[in-house]
Formats: C-alpha cells, sequence, structure tokens
C-alpha cells in the first residue's frame, strides 16, 4: 500500500465529527501524501462557502452556456438510475453503500478519497465536501467521477444552495466530466424547492433539446413543482410532453397532478387520470386515493368521495380514521340538508357500522351528528338508543343533539321517553333550550299529567330556564288552570321537591 493510501486511510479512520480536527487534519493529509505538500491554487473554481467567481451569473445563464455545447457522458446513466430519484420527496435519496459498492476500477487511492467524500454526505456536512473535492481535483491524481459530483450536487440542492450546486455542475464540465442526467434532475428539483419553477421548467426544456435527454424523473419533478403553485394545467401540458416522447407516467407523477387539482378546488377534474391509472399499467397506490379522498371532502363532494372510497374497499386499502369520519358526517349532513336523505343515511348507517367493526373510533363530534340525522330521518329509536349509548361510553352529547331527539320524542307523544333525555342532560349539566322545555310541559298537560309537568316546570326555573315567549306562558297558565287550588299550592309549595320526584322516578327506570 502507497504511502498515500497509508495515509487516506489513516484520516478516513480518524474521521470524527469536531469540524477543527477534520478541516486541519484530514485535507491536509490526502493532498501532503500525494505531493508532499499543498498543492499551488488551482485555477478550476474553487469549492468554498463564499460565492465564486463564476458564480456572480445567474443560475439560468450558467446552464445555457453549458447545454450550448454540451454532449452526453459515456455511461448516460449512474447506477440504480431507473430505480431512484434524486431529489427530496419524489422518489428515495441516494443509496451510499451502494454508491460505494458501485465504484470498481479507479484504484485504492480514488476509493480512500470518495469514502471521506461520502461519509461527509452522509453526515450532512456539504461544506466539508466540498473541500475534499478540492482537493481531490487539484491533486490531479485522484479522479472524481460523475456519481461524487452528483451526490454534491444533490445535498446543495436539498438545502437551497442552488449558486454552489451550478459552480460544482461548471466544476465538473472544467475537468471533463460531463453531468449525467440525475444530475441535471437533482438541479431540477432544486429549483422547484426554492420556488423558481419558472427557471426549473426552462432548464427541462433545454434539455429536451440537448444529447442528455430528460428522464420521467425529470418532468415528474417539474410538474410537482407547478402543482404546488397552483399551475396544474401547465403541469398537464408536461405530462403529454412526457408521453410524447415514450415515457411512462409514474404514480409519483400521477400523485403529483391529483394533488395539485385537490389543491386547486377542481377534485372532479382527478377522476379522469384515476382512471388512466387504472387502464394503464401504473396502477394507483394508496396515495392516489387519499389524496383524492382527501379532496373531495375538502370541497364537499361526498357522494364521489364515497365512491373512491369503495374503490379503496376493494384494493384492500384502509382509509385514514380522519377521513372516516369526515365521511361519516359528510352523509349525516346530506341525509338532513335533501328533502329524500334516506339513502344518504342509510350509507352513513353502514359506514359506521364498518367503522366500529374494523377498530376506528368515531368522534363526539361524528356521533352527534349521526344521532341527528337519525332523529330527523325518522328513526328515532335508533336515535335514542345511541344517544343513551354515547352517554354510557363516556361521550357528552351535545345539547343541539339532545334537542334535536328530545323535540322529536315530545312531537310523537312520547314525553317518557322525552323526560329520559332531559334527565340525561340534566345529569352532564346541560340546559336544555326553553323551547324543548315548552314542547315538554304541553305534552304533560295535554296527557293530564299536571304535577310531572309541574316538576319539569321547577327544574327548568331552578336553571333560568323561564318560558318567555307567548306560547310558554300560555302553557303556563293553562298548566296552573288545570291543577285545583289545592292540589296547585301544594304542588308549587314544594316545587323543588316534585323536581326531585320527577328525576328520581324517572332515572330508576332503566334508559
Amino acid at each position: 500500500m502507497s504511502s498515500f493510501s497509508s495515509s487516506l486511510l489513516h484520516s478516513y479512520s480518524c474521521y470524527k465529527p469536531p469540524l477543527e480536527a477534520k478541516t486541519k487534519n484530514l485535507l491536509p493529509s490526502i493532498s501532503a501524501a500525494h505531493h508532499g505538500k499543498l498543492s499551488p491554487p488551482s485555477t478550476l473554481v474553487p469549492f468554498t462557502t463564499e460565492p465564486s467567481p463564476p458564480l456572480s451569473q445567474t443560475p439560468q445563464k450558467t446552464v445555457v452556456e453549458l447545454l450550448d455545447h454540451s454532449a452526453p457522458s459515456q455511461s448516460g446513466k449512474l447506477p440504480n438510475e431507473e430505480n431512484t430519484s434524486p431529489f427530496g420527496p419524489i422518489g428515495k435519496s441516494f443509496d451510499f453503500d451502494e454508491e460505494k459498492r458501485n465504484i470498481d476500477l479507479i484504484g485504492e487511492e480514488n476509493y480512500r478519497a470518495h469514502a471521506v467524500f461520502v461519509e461527509m454526505i452522509e453526515k450532512n456536512e456539504p461544506d466539508d465536501a466540498m473541500r475534499v473535492l478540492d482537493e481531490m481535483v487539484r491533486s490531479g491524481g485522484l479522479r472524481p467521477n460523475v456519481t461524487t459530483f452528483t451526490i454534491l450536487v444533490d445535498s446543495l440542492c436539498k438545502k437551497g444552495r442552488l449558486r454552489n450546486a451550478f459552480g460544482v455542475l461548471e466544476t465538473m464540465r472544467s475537468v471533463g466530466c460531463e453531468p449525467a442526467i440525475r444530475t441535471y434532475n437533482c438541479l431540477v428539483g432544486g429549483l422547484c424547492y426554492v420556488g423558481r419553477v419558472e427557471e426549473a421548467v426552462e432548464l427541462l426544456n433545454k434539455l429536451r433539446k440537448s444529447p442528455v435527454s430528460p428522464d420521467i424523473y425529470t418532468f415528474t419533478l417539474a410538474i410537482d413543482g407547478l402543482c404546488k403553485v397552483g399551475r396544474t394545467d401547465e403541469a398537464m401540458e408536461l405530462l403529454e410532453g412526457a408521453t410524447d416522447v415514450g415515457l411512462k407516467p409514474s404514480s409519483v407523477t400521477y400523485n403529483s397532478l391529483l394533488n395539485g387539482y385537490c389543491k386547486e378546488g377542481r377534485p372532479l377534474e382527478g377522476l379522469p387520470l384515476l382512471e388512466e391509472m387504472e387502464r394503464s399499467e401504473c396502477d394507483p397506490d394508496f396515495i392516489s386515493y387519499s389524496i383524492l379522498l382527501r379532496g373531495f371532502l375538502m370541497w364537499g363532494e361526498t357522494v364521489a368521495a364515497l365512491e373512491i372510497y369503495k374503490k379503496m374497499r376493494v384494493r384492500g386499502f384502509r382509509s385514514e380514521e380522519r377521513a372516516m369520519n369526515t365521511l361519516l358526517r359528510g352523509l349525516c349532513r346530506q341525509s338532513m340538508a335533501l328533502m329524500d336523505g334516506s339513502e344518504a343515511l342509510k350509507e352513513g348507517k353502514e359506514l359506521f357500522e364498518r367503522m366500529i367493526s374494523e377498530g376506528y373510533k368515531t368522534s363526539p363530534y361524528t356521533y352527534c351528528l349521526l344521532v341527528e340525522a337519525l332523529a330527523k330521518g325518522d328513526e328515532i329509536d335508533d336515535a335514542l338508543a345511541h344517544l343513551c349509548k354515547m352517554a354510557g361510553g363516556g361521550y357528552s352529547p351535545r345539547m343541539i343533539t339532545c334537542n334535536a331527539v328530545f323535540r322529536i320524542l315530545c312531537k310523537q307523544g312520547r314525553v317518557d321517553d322525552a323526560l329520559h333525555v332531559l334527565i340525561l342532560m340534566i345529569e352532564r349539566d346541560s340546559i336544555p333550550s326553553s323551547f324543548s322545555i315548552i314542547l315538554l310541559l304541553e305534552e304533560f298537560t295535554q296527557q293530564g299529567r299536571q304535577l310531572e309537568a309541574l316538576g319539569v316546570y321547577g327544574a327548568a326555573v331552578k336553571r333560568g330556564i323561564l318560558p318567555s315567549q307567548k306560547s310558554g306562558i300560555r302553557t303556563t297558565r293553562k298548566l296552573f288552570r288545570n291543577l285545583s287550588s289545592g292540589e296547585g299550592e301544594k304542588a308549587w309549595g314544594r316545587g323543588e321537591s316534585c323536581e326531585c320526584h320527577v328525576v328520581e322516578s324517572t332515572s330508576s327506570e332503566n334508559l
């Protein structure tokens, strides 16, 4: 093993986190081991954190100049290019272990230098990696390849440091290392990441006219960038351009478009895309269906959301709990809003039962809406049963939910059941509306049960619910007129006792 290899191996094995140790010991050992001293300044673009002179130009001009005389690299593609994507959430990140294994026929010295470089990138320290790469270029004996440069470009783009990334691209060309399409993909993704979508699309268009042809990942990155800024129609044009040249969109490509349509409030326009995916070799995944399901629910398209949910079940996907609750609430609201909401209510009941059987947790608000929908859908028995089940399960029914059940029971003459609901509300410190109290008083009075009516009246007065409306006053007067003088004074004299009697006698029954 040469002295250079020994020194570099020692530097690599001693590589530790402190920046001072790396910059003082590691870099001199690489260059000094090969030349005996630090090499003189090079005419190449230096890898430093400060902007280099050639980088004073805009990134766009630099790329245009490079592409004007670009030529395809010898390999054309990097290892695993078909299965990975170079930037951020669009596909996978670099598999550094795989990159290390793919470095062959470059010599032991090159491998050790590359290993130090990759170690710094893995530790998210691109500045140190730039210094190491600078020394590799200056040494003359070390040969960084397209993979080495692309790893650094990718790391800089993910940090939003586009000026440095384009500087690395210029240095690649100056040392005779032609960028591959994966290198340009990193730059396209980086431009979209910092919001420079126009420049990303322009770079893509330049690539389409150059020998370095863009792949589906290049188009996907640009499509995703356009969709995130509300330009989904332009993104669709890019998709058509990709298919025209024979590229096959991936599920990531379609998902970006689906997400764009949903964010712009046009989720229905995403349905043709989903159908296209189902017809093609690119099957929709869980993310595809979830994007559309959330989009339909967000914009009130309950029927379409239900169809997407059914498709998900057929394909074996499990929806998110939050989406399930939102869908159930949408069905309940639809059943109450329509003149004939029986079909929506039926779907809502089936969905609720499925949620329970599959272990989903129903939120209190969702449960309350279901009870209201059942009550208003002439299924008062189920509504009352669910209301009591809610109370028994530790839920706190909303006052508007209790009032809805309470009023329908009173209108149907089921005063005993209505009294059960009233007790349920009192036990949970919930105050019924004065209108509900008036309905119960009227029903008790019509059935000749003045004593119970007076007990309810006392309970209402004690909690500050005064029937001040004309109908309430009229009902109260009628109640006292129907009582004999002696019976009325006796009942009113122990009004609080009457209230307790009604509450206790009713509470003893099984709700």
